[in-house]
C-alpha cells in the first residue's frame, strides 16, 4: 500500500484495496477516495467505530455540490460497506440510486398542440403507390 490510513478504518480500507488489487483493479482507482475518506473520519468523527448513515451521508455531501463528485462518492462508500457488511463488520450500505447519477434524461412532453398537429398530419398524409411509404418519414407541418 503506498499510502498509510489513520482512522479507525484504516485497516478495513487497506485491507479492501488490496482485495481490489488481487482481483484486477487498480491501486490508484481506490486510493485518492479512500485517503480522503480516512482523513475525514480521522478529523470530523475520531471515536467512530462503525460506519453509520449519518457518518457515510456527512462525507458523501461534504464540501461539494457537484452531482458527479457525490455520485463517485457515493459509488466508493458502498462498495466499501458492503466489504464491510461481507467480513462481519456492521456498516450503513448507501441503496442503489440514492443519489441520482452524474446525468439523467429528460424526457420531452409534448403539448396538447403539438399532439393534435401531429395527428393530423399522420391522417393527411398520402403516399400512392408504395405501402411502405409512411414507415420512412412523416412531414409534419406547423
Amino acid at each position: 500500500m503506498s499510502e498509510q490510513f489513520v482512522s479507525c478504518f484504516g485497516t478495513d480500507l487497506s485491507d479492501m484495496i488490496r482485495l481490489m488489487v488481487v482481483q484486477g483493479g487498480s491501486e490508484s482507482t481506490y486510493m485518492s477516495r479512500a485517503s480522503s475518506f480516512d482523513l475525514f473520519c480521522y478529523e470530523q468523527h475520531p471515536a467512530c467505530d462503525e460506519l453509520t448513515e449519518a457518518l457515510a451521508l456527512s462525507w458523501v455531501n461534504r464540501n461539494t455540490t457537484s452531482a458527479a463528485t457525490i455520485h463517485y462518492r457515493a459509488t466508493f462508500l458502498r462498495g466499501f460497506a458492503c466489504y464491510l457488511n461481507r467480513i462481519g463488520k456492521p456498516a450503513f450500505v448507501i441503496p442503489d440510486k440514492y443519489f441520482c447519477s452524474r446525468s439523467f434524461f429528460v424526457p420531452y412532453l409534448f403539448s396538447d398542440k403539438e399532439l393534435t398537429d401531429l395527428f393530423a398530419a399522420i391522417d393527411r398524409f398520402q403516399c400512392p403507390g408504395n405501402p411502405f411509404c409512411r414507415l420512412f418519414s412523416v412531414p409534419i407541418s406547423g
